[in-house]
């Protein structure tokens, strides 16, 4: 299940009342957390997604943060996960877009949903069942 809580602490809110983790994760998506505060929950999970198996995360020659793949010789300065996150995010905005729903605050049972469409990116499964769409066309119509 998805804790709201800090979506609803951080509606109107600026960047800095957010968790430091979720302030970075933000800025890593390029979310405005004052005009976007409907999708922060996608920055709050961001921030807590762990490293895929294989992957591991280190300190470069800067003191920045890098990540490796062993097995493919993969070598990133931005979580392997983090660009599966700002893929859905621009897929996120397009809907509000076309849907007109730009600004308006996500359902709770729609961000549950949601969260489990990201748990399962992460897991690398295919983002949705016929047992999602059947759970949003409901929710939705």
């Amino acid at each position: 299940s998805s804790d709201l809580s800090t979506v609803d602490m951080a509606k109107g809110a600026e960047l800095t009342t957010l968790p430091a983790a979720q302030q970075k994760a933000v800025k890593e998506l390029g979310i405005d957390a004052e005009k976007e505060e409907q999708v922060l929950w996608i920055a709050e999970h961001a921030a807590h997604v762990e490293l895929p198996p294989e992957w591991v995360e280190f300190e470069d020659d800067d003191g920045n943060e890098a990540y490796y793949h062993a097995k493919t010789k993969r070598l990133t300065t931005q979580h392997p996960i983090m660009t599966k996150y700002k893929r859905f995010l621009e897929k996120v905005r397009k809907f509000q877009e076309r849907m007109g729903t730009v600004g308006r605050k996500v359902k709770p049972h729609l961000a549950v949903i949601m969260n489990e469409v990201l748990n399962r990116i992460y897991r690398e499964l295919p983002p949705v069942t016929p047992e999602i769409l059947e759970r949003l066309t409901v929710l939705l119509y």
